[in-house]
């Protein structure tokens, strides 16, 4: 018998956008800096190409209620995005509630993930602390792979990453990283992401030269030597703050400080600490630059001139990519960074198909609480009560003692045992919450979220910052707005006077929240039952005196 690998038909996803017309052509001299630069965005399935996201969002909120953040992770799932990459979180990740936060965030789009987060052993008692990194692997068939994660051994939170595992020893470990500005220990202030690394080391290494930039080169060339060691191909995500256009890098290894096996600090006497060194000794491919040669890139920072953020493979990985390209700003994130963005051919990167990961489902029945036993048991009874269970089982007694069995009397025993579990199921979600504690979706709270994401762009664009005009209009027509009525809107007050609108609008709904989405639910519920009864809709006449004003639908 021939073996047929389980479907996956209802986990296949496909991403929404599809060839985004590219207004920038890599063979044109002149590139505009908020263009899409590269491949087109094509439209995917999320099985068997594995899409790679990468933007710094200049900080993010890690709580369940923040609907623009929500929204973000929204956007990522509809362009099937099965890795999401942030340098520069500015996020206190000790604290355990912005992590589950994040992981709650993240449960509410994908049906699985792996999430691993990075940052400075320096604890802030606020909630935002400069720096930091955050990886996610999202959809359980992709974090079914995933055997390792961690972040940067030396407690500076300069990088976090995720290890998965293919056929035989085919291992691919995603690093996400965030390198500091150029600065000065005089010049950064005092809870910048410079400083805590500054202060770190000093404490660490007191007669040694504290350069963190440089010592981040090091630290991270280290860390990916010994990893390549043991079999691990690497793809870099990472801010750089750093040009490499047409630069070469000279090889220069590196060592842990002391001889040590525990420090994970490196030195290198010679080594230059600039990216491309790194990438000429850890073998790493600029893959963009490999697919899309350039002279010049487009800015990825929004008040610069230069390309700082990159996706470096290893070699046997350069092959398994099948595009690149750097989207416009604000597409994914509200960040002051464009996104960078690859796929990859995920048979060829491990060695096989996806399948489908089952988590096992948890109990709605829980033991501990006796007034919620008393009502399962209730519930239970009810049914077993309307099937008549009790009778039948009794009349099976009989036969069974006397040793009188026939098929009959099998295939009766058999429905009684499918009726005895569909009635503990019946019972179990009766009594099992069917409301969760985050924010539901309906469609005017999401009219709410795109209304605040449209006056917020119109007040970057009003300061000058580089926006794009296509995004403006996405967000406009997402909140309905009159575009002629909003275009009047030119002064300064006037688009903050909205904007403060807008934040009061999605407050207050969100509060509302549950009721919206049943509202939402009830007229999906009517619009259906309408359709096929036809003669209801001459019944449904609530501008008139008479007819039905109602109609109610039974739960099942």
């Amino acid at each position: 018998m021939a073996y047929h690998p389980p479907k996956l038909g209802k986990y296949v996803q496909t991403s929404m956008w599809g060839h985004i017309p590219l207004h920038a052509s890599v063979h044109q001299d002149i590139i505009g800096d908020d263009e899409i630069f590269g491949h087109d965005m094509e439209t995917i399935d999320n099985v068997t190409t594995f899409r790679i996201m990468v933007q710094n969002p200049n900080g993010i909120n890690p709580n369940i209620n923040n609907q623009e953040l929500s929204a973000s992770l929204s956007t990522c799932f509809s362009q099937c995005i099965s890795l999401i990459g942030l340098p520069e979180t500015n996020v206190e990740w000790q604290r355990y509630s912005n992590l589950e936060g994040m992981r709650n965030l993240l449960k509410k789009q994908w049906d699985g993930s792996a999430l691993q987060t990075s940052t400075s052993s320096e604890k802030f008692t606020e909630g935002y602390k400069p720096g930091g990194t955050l990886t996610a692997v999202c959809g359980a068939h992709w974090a079914s792979k995933v055997t390792n994660k961690g972040a940067d051994p030396t407690g500076m939170g300069r990088w976090s990453f995720i290890t998965t595992k293919g056929v035989g020893d085919i291992l691919v470990t995603f690093i996400t990283a965030y390198r500091v500005c150029l600065t000065t220990a005089m010049a950064a202030g005092e809870k910048t992401a410079y400083q805590q690394q500054h202060r770190i080391w000093q404490g660490k290494f007191p007669n040694l030269p504290n350069n963190p930039r440089r010592q981040f080169i090091l630290d991270l060339q280290l860390f990916i030597t010994k990893m390549q060691e043991l079999g691990h191909d690497i793809v870099l995500m990472l801010d750089a703050n750093e040009d490499i256009t047409n630069r070469t890098g000279g090889i220069y290894p590196v060592s842990e400080i002391g001889g040590q096996d525990t420090s994970f600090h490196a030195e290198g006497v010679q080594h230059d600490g600039t990216l491309v060194t790194l990438m000429a000794n850890c073998h790493l491919t600029d893959i963009l630059a490999q697919q899309h040669p350039q002279d010049r890139y487009p800015a990825t920072y929004i008040r610069g001139s230069k390309r700082l953020d990159f996706i470096l493979v290893s070699i046997r990985l350069v092959g398994t990519i099948i595009r690149s390209g750097l989207m416009k700003f604000h597409t994914f994130f509200y960040g002051d960074h464009k996104a960078a963005y690859i796929d990859m051919n995920a048979k060829a990167v491990w060695g096989q198909a996806t399948f489908e990961f089952v988590r096992p489902k948890g109990r709605g029945l829980q033991m501990q609480d006796p007034r919620v036993v008393d009502k399962y048991n209730e519930a239970l009874r009810k049914q077993l009560t309307y099937h008549n269970l009790y009778n039948k089982t009794a009349n099976l007694r009989g036969p069974a003692m006397e040793a009188i069995w026939t098929v009959g009397l099998s295939q009766e025993y058999e429905k009684i045992d499918r009726l005895l579990i569909e009635s503990a199921i019946y019972a179990e979600r009766s009594i099992t919450k069917r409301y969760s504690t985050t924010k539901e979706w309906s469609p005017k709270l999401d009219i709410a979220v795109n209304t605040l994401r449209y006056w917020r762009l119109r007040l970057k664009q009003d300061r000058n910052i580089r926006v794009s005009p296509g995004n403006i209009l996405r967000h406009l027509k997402g909140a309905s707005l009159d575009q002629l009525e909003c275009s009047n809107i030119r002064s300064r007050e006037g688009i903050v006077s909205k904007l403060r609108e807008a934040i009061k609008a999605m407050y207050n709904l969100g509060k509302q929240h549950v009721e919206l989405r049943q509202s939402y639910l009830e007229g999906v519920a009517e619009a259906i039952v309408i359709k096929r009864f036809a003669k209801l809709r001459y019944c449904l006449r609530r501008n008139q005196g008479a007819g039905l004003h109602r109609l109610d639908i039974p739960d099942r």
